[in-house]
């Protein structure tokens, strides 16, 4: 009688087959789920010509509009986002988030980018990075 390493090697190495299913279920199932409805974000970009910047000079800074894709910052430079929308009046009462994606790398790890979020008043929010 063969034993439990011997009887491993004769079973069906499934792995790429039953990883693919479950990435298809993440992907057209899931992940819509979690976020299943959106609404477009305008979005500006003010360069900074130097560090340390102010909270109330970057907030108050004339930002031009910038689309996705579009690069922004040179490396180790900084840059403030203006992000503006509209809530849907059917979203009343439930949690709202906005999903910003900066453009980082999965192949690099860290110093790619940094940031933190502020309300209009200048009281942070959230950190990025």
């Amino acid at each position: 009688m063969a034993g439990p390493s011997q009887r491993s090697a004769f079973m069906h190495d499934d792995r790429t087959l039953v990883e693919s299913r479950l990435k298809r279920v993440l992907d057209e199932r899931i992940r819509p789920a979690i976020h299943p409805e959106s609404v477009p974000l305008c979005v500006a970009v003010w360069h900074a010509p130097g560090e340390p910047v102010p909270v109330a000079e970057g907030l108050a800074a004339e930002p031009s509009p910038i689309t996705v894709g579009e690069r922004w910052g040179a490396p180790w430079g900084t840059s403030w986002f203006r992000v503006t929308g509209r809530v849907p009046t059917a979203w009343a009462g439930r949690t709202v988030e906005a999903l910003l994606d900066l453009g980082f790398d999965d192949h690099m790890t860290g110093f790619q980018c940094e940031g933190l979020v502020h309300r209009p008043d200048g009281t942070p929010v959230k950190g990025l990075h």
